[in-house]
């Protein structure tokens, strides 16, 4: 299966960020790696910048549901 859609990574996203609980990115990558069963090849897949698509598509994924209000984005190192 290729790596789907920012789209799709929303609801898994919003599923596992319900209970308030605080993620990295990287953490929610691992997570969508289970969630849509990815094989190493597509975990690996780079894109033009240099990342990984899946943390693309995470990235993508939070920025949009940080935009619509469903999201609070804290930077590390940073309190509140």
């Amino acid at each position: 299966m290729p790596v789907p859609p920012f789209i799709d990574f929303w609801l898994p996203v919003l599923r596992y960020l319900r209970d308030g609980r605080t993620s990295r990115a990287t953490e929610l990558v691992e997570v969508l790696v289970v969630e849509f069963r990815l094989s190493d090849a597509e975990q690996t897949e780079r894109i033009s910048s240099g990342r990984t698509r899946v943390l693309d598509r995470v990235l993508w994924t939070t920025t949009y549901l940080k935009q619509a209000g469903l999201l609070v984005l804290r930077q590390a190192g940073r309190d509140g």
